[in-house]
């Protein structure tokens, strides 16, 4: 086997081996009306701000093996609320999403969706 093989199977052994440990969030405005504004972060990193009209989403993706500090936070403003979530944490990898968070922004609050079922979070406040 030559030098430019071994490469090429060493190449495609780690990206293997990065692909299982990568997470993904999603957050979704499933709300009518006007846009929210989503900022989401850790102490690693701001993922930056956007605005989500209805159906619009926003995601990062991220090594969840490589980092120190295990949780994400996003701040959700709507018409109808605002508060800082935490997105992602060991427990939600565990216990309800793995490696694939989707959230969904609903009147009532952020929801997580889990097998079958979403699981909402009040607005921490409300307008």
């Amino acid at each position: 086997m030559n030098w430019l093989s071994k490469i090429v199977i060493l190449s495609l052994v780690f990206t293997t081996a990065n692909a299982y440990s990568l997470t993904n969030v999603t957050v979704t405005n499933e709300l009518t009306g006007d846009p929210i504004t989503v900022h989401c972060y850790s102490s690693n990193g701001d993922e930056g701000t956007t605005s989500l009209t209805l159906f619009g989403f926003y995601w990062f993706s991220f090594d969840s093996d490589a980092l120190t500090e295990k949780k994400f936070l996003c701040s959700i403003t709507t018409q109808y609320g605002s508060g800082d979530y935490e997105v992602w944490n060991i427990y939600l990898m565990n216990n309800r999403c793995g490696n694939n968070c989707q959230w969904k922004v609903h009147l009532s609050g952020p929801c997580v969706q889990w097998k079958d079922t979403l699981v909402c979070q009040p607005w921490q406040n409300t307008n």
